[in-house]
């Protein structure tokens, strides 16, 4: 996609201190926190594809430029935000920084116990729950706006109509700590050798995790593209 602009977001081109929930996490230095509204206000500000830095880009983006708003699953029970993408002026990310804000009743009480992935999953959950179902499979929101199974822009797999783009769950804003000594050895070798056995074996894991979160009521440096 050489033809696509790619911007870079940090401290030099944008105000941390716009959102109350944003400036707290900045300040506490807490970066994977840091940009959960960030991303939803660029994109909601210049209609663009939103991206962590730690995204591999496999196929060309552009048949999605045509939806209102593209979003994929992290697991069957989560919603991926280290990628998606919308047209600006989104109802729907305007609500989020509503969420984010206190603006809206349902997710705010739970912003300091886990990333935004359960969060946002959540506020799926609330503003789309005629045509949402948290089950990671492909579901039509509304007119335009789509989301994706997992192994779209998530994991790889032999799926030929999927694979669009890949998460390699790097962990930076952690330190990358769980990448660290022997465990974070046999992922790398894992996910070189046998991307597909990897993805699986992560999806296992993670999902455990993220159902723990969910079942309690409670719904990740950064690229932009545009």
């Amino acid at each position: 996609m050489p033809d696509w602009e790619f911007k870079f977001w940090n401290e030099f081109n944008y105000d941390f201190s716009k959102f109350e929930f944003t400036y707290k996490k900045y300040m506490q230095q807490d970066w994977g926190y840091v940009t959960d509204e960030l991303r939803h206000n660029v994109v909601n500000q210049y209609g663009v594809f939103y991206l962590d830095t730690d995204m591999i880009i496999k196929k060309d983006l552009t048949p999605f430029l045509e939806n209102k708003m593209v979003w994929g699953f992290m697991y069957d029970n989560s919603v991926l935000t280290s990628f998606f993408g919308s047209e600006p002026n989104s109802e729907f990310l305007k609500g989020i920084l509503d969420y984010y804000a206190g603006r809206r009743e349902g997710v705010y009480s739970d912003l300091y116990k886990t990333t935004n992935n359960p969060i946002v999953t959540k506020i799926f959950e609330l503003e789309y729950s005629e045509t949402f179902r948290n089950d990671g499979k492909y579901h039509l929101l509304e007119k335009g706006s789509e989301i994706y199974p997992r192994d779209y822009f998530c994991y790889p797999s032999h799926n030929k109509k999927a694979n669009y783009m890949e998460h390699l769950f790097d962990n930076s804003w952690n330190h990358s700590k769980g990448n660290r000594g022997v465990y974070g050895a046999i992922k790398y070798a894992l996910r070189k050798l046998c991307p597909v056995m990897y993805a699986i074996e992560r999806y296992q894991h993670q999902k455990k995790y993220y159902g723990s979160l969910l079942s309690g009521g409670v719904p990740s440096i950064i690229l932009l593209l545009c």
